[in-house]
């Protein structure tokens, strides 16, 4: 027993983790670590190591446990820490089910038939976890994406102010044209996900790209929008786009602000619409 503590211990230390659970094969060819972190505040994460060899492990099992060991890794980035603690812990139940049904049989055949029902059954259960960690991390997205909005209006709150005090600007589009219309276009932007949001739209969000990339994709909407809504102001005061403004100075504020709103709530339509008045190359 001291030997084992001492083993356990200096394992722990090496890997930096605490062993939460083990389990081994029969025949200790086989086996999985339950680990987690060493963190004083916050959820700890956790991880699976997986111990298995090259040489005298069914074909099936080594292929089984490359395929856990590669989504356990993969989910750690698309699953918060309350849902990969869940998945992980269901991964570690699979293993120890498989890992008890390997034990010494009688015959050569039963003990291969036994094998192949037990990779089954795993791989059946590995497929359902699948889903689970799928929708977990499209909710993880969608959150970390509808977090970065208040960012991305803060970041062009700035750029309005930015607009609004500039002197150049306002020499060749007075009246503060130019900031009205990058606030409409954020606000544009902001609205049209949260319309899509309250519908029950799926929206698109890429759950493999890291936790940061999403928080940034969405403090990015906003920012398009308001983007999006200038260039089209000066797209028209320039005369590259040709539209009709009204005359009254009241009226244009209205009209570039209605404009620049429609171009950060609809970001591919005014993305047609930039590309459409883009001087054709003969």
């Amino acid at each position: 027993m001291p030997r084992y503590e001492k083993a356990l211990a200096d394992y722990q230390e090496s890997v930096r983790r605490i062993v939460i659970e083990h389990c081994f094969s029969a025949d200790q060819a086989l086996g999985a670590v339950l680990l987690r972190e060493r963190r004083r505040f916050g959820r700890p994460r956790f991880s699976i190591a997986l111990v298995y060899g090259s040489e005298g492990v069914d074909t099936g099992v080594a292929e089984l446990f490359r395929r856990i060991q590669f989504e356990e890794e993969q989910s750690a980035v698309q699953l918060s820490r309350r849902a990969h603690q869940i998945y992980v812990r269901s991964l570690f139940g699979l293993i120890s089910t498989l890992l008890s049904a390997l034990v010494v049989a009688d015959t050569r055949e039963v003990q291969s038939n036994r094998v192949v029902v037990a990779v089954e059954s795993v791989g059946r259960e590995l497929d359902k976890l699948a889903t689970f960690v799928q929708s977990s991390a499209r909710r993880t997205a969608l959150g970390l994406y509808l977090a970065g909005l208040p960012i991305g209006a803060l970041l062009g709150g700035v750029l309005v102010l930015l607009a609004g005090e500039s002197l150049t600007i306002d020499n060749y589009i007075p009246n503060n044209l130019l900031p009205i219309c990058l606030a409409s276009g954020a606000i544009g932007a902001v609205i049209s996900v949260m319309a899509r949001v309250s519908r029950g739209e799926a929206l698109d969000v890429d759950s493999d790209k890291g936790n940061v990339v999403t928080l940034l994709a969405g403090s990015f909407r906003a920012i398009i929008g308001a983007v999006l809504g200038a260039v089209l102001c000066v797209l028209i005061r320039g005369g590259i786009l040709p539209l009709d403004v009204p005359d009254p100075e009241e009226t244009s504020c209205l009209f570039f602000a209605g404009l620049a709103f429609l171009a950060g709530f609809t970001e591919r339509w005014a993305q047609d619409t930039i590309v459409s008045s883009a001087p054709k190359v003969s």
